[in-house]
């Protein structure tokens, strides 16, 4: 998230009536290009409670792997 120029939604999938999404084949398809790498990305899920999380994309061993940043890190290493 840029707090400086607000938030930026670029994916966003809309459930009516409908359990939340458990299995894989249900959730949300965002393609690995539209990440940065060693970029801190807030997810949030709005449902009954608001779940957020925050993730970024590393490269590890020539693999990309997601982990979660320590608190208060922008950038991932």
């Amino acid at each position: 998230m840029d707090y400086q120029n607000g938030f930026k939604s670029s994916y966003e999938k809309e459930y009516l009536n409908a359990p939340l999404p458990i299995e894989e084949k249900d959730c949300v398809k965002i393609p690995l290009k539209e990440f940065e790498k060693n970029v801190v990305y807030d997810i949030t899920l709005d449902i009954y409670k608001t779940f957020d999380t925050r993730i970024c994309v590393v490269e590890h061993n020539n693999k990309l792997e997601i982990r979660e940043p320590e608190l208060g890190e922008t950038t991932c290493k």
